[in-house]
């Protein structure tokens, strides 16, 4: 479907599949019908030997399209697919991914074996916990969420545990004279790894308010939760002394 909207673009678009034509079913099979009416070329390559032979070529081109896999992928890409997914990222070319790059695990952020490392991601509807966290931060790059028309009342039926927490909503809440920040939402939000708080060596992260305390902690962490207390949020590092308000205050 990209390659018709961008052939109707005027944009030079070629597609490389990755599997034999005959086997296509559905949705692929509809828009690979539509797109060769449009005289659109589209090139198998079915094989790690037909692959060889299309290596070069796609070095001429200014931006790459992964659509290999998606959100559903569960199992480890091996063989031919890791092969192509390798490659690609050799490449130094923009890659941009389909919902998400093709070898990543949409809940967890691991690649699942090798994924593709795009410079821009375009995801449909909501974004997914692996775009947001690591080592899934690193394969996406830039996050677009696009409205396909989901409806609203089906997102809030789904009930999802997950909340992004957006710059918005910390201003709103510093916005607002003696808020204690769910500073513990924050932290999940930004250190959702324990090895990558970890690998910040002595650094930590804590919230100031504009007046009261806040509390900090961390899952991964293993000190119990701090207090903190202060005018703004800011990074500190050890050395920032902190205290108890129910004992110092």
């Amino acid at each position: 479907m990209i390659a018709r909207y961008l052939l109707n673009q005027g944009v030079s678009v070629r597609v490389y599949l990755l599997t034999d034509p005959k086997g296509l079913r559905g949705d692929a099979e509809t828009n690979f019908n539509i797109f060769q009416r449009m005289k659109g070329e589209v090139i198998s390559v079915p094989s790690s030997k037909d692959y060889v032979k299309v290596k070069k070529d796609l070095e001429k081109f200014d931006i790459l399209v992964d659509g290999i896999f998606g959100t559903g992928l569960d199992a480890e890409v091996r063989g031919y697919y890791r092969e192509v997914i390798d490659h690609l990222n050799t490449l130094q070319r923009p890659i941009v991914a389909i919902d998400i790059p093709s070898g990543l695990d949409a809940d967890t952020g691991k690649p699942l074996g090798t994924a593709i490392r795009a410079s821009l991601t375009v995801t449909f509807g909501l974004p997914k916990v692996g775009h947001l966290i690591p080592p899934g931060i690193d394969y996406v790059g830039e996050v677009k969420v696009i409205d396909i028309g989901i409806p609203k009342r089906l997102v809030e039926d789904e009930k999802i545990p997950t909340h992004l927490l957006e710059e918005k909503e910390i201003k709103r809440w510093l916005s607002i004279p003696g808020t204690r920040i769910p500073t513990r939402e924050i932290m999940d939000t930004c250190w959702s790894s324990p090895d990558r708080w970890a690998r910040q060596g002595p650094q930590r992260w804590h919230a100031r308010l504009r007046s009261g305390w806040s509390r900090l902690g961390h899952p991964g962490y293993p000190k119990k939760p701090e207090w903190h207390h202060g005018n703004e949020i800011d990074r500190g590092d050890d050395r920032t002394s902190s205290r108890n308000p129910q004992t110092n205050a």
